[in-house]
């Protein structure tokens, strides 16, 4: 279980915030600002599909739409892991703590918001 935990970046990034007397929840109620504008356009495109479902109307191309917003996020995850990579290298380098561990906070809740977005839109896509 260690092995996992420590093999997955945010598994990782997870187990390592209490070491540092910090927990993902403290003093992190909101968006991150690049990713709140994202967000706010996903779910307004999911709201829209789920309205002219309800209506029996043609949903191809609200669908589409929302597929192509699905790679966007998909590449946006991607990167923010590779942010997480670069912040455990920067800890392995022996970097300043306080500010890494801000940067790694900042990365696990970006991410966080990304998964939840990621599976309401995967759950519209397949109904």
């Amino acid at each position: 279980r260690a092995y996992r935990s420590l093999r997955d970046p945010v598994d990782r990034g997870l187990y390592w915030l209490p070491l540092q007397g910090e927990s993902l929840g403290a003093d992190n109620k909101r968006v991150p600002p690049d990713l709140a504008a994202v967000v706010f356009e996903v779910q307004e495109q999911l709201e829209e599909l789920r309205a002219v479902r309800d209506r029996n109307g043609a949903v191809q191309p609200l669908v589409d739409q929302i597929a192509e917003a699905r790679g966007e996020l998909l590449e946006r995850q991607n990167d923010w892991l590779r942010q997480l990579e670069a912040n455990f290298e920067r800890w392995n380098a022996g970097g300043d703590t306080t500010a890494l561990t801000r940067e790694l906070k900042a990365i696990l809740s970006a991410l966080a918001y990304l998964g939840t977005l990621l599976r309401d839109v995967e759950k519209e896509l397949a109904a």
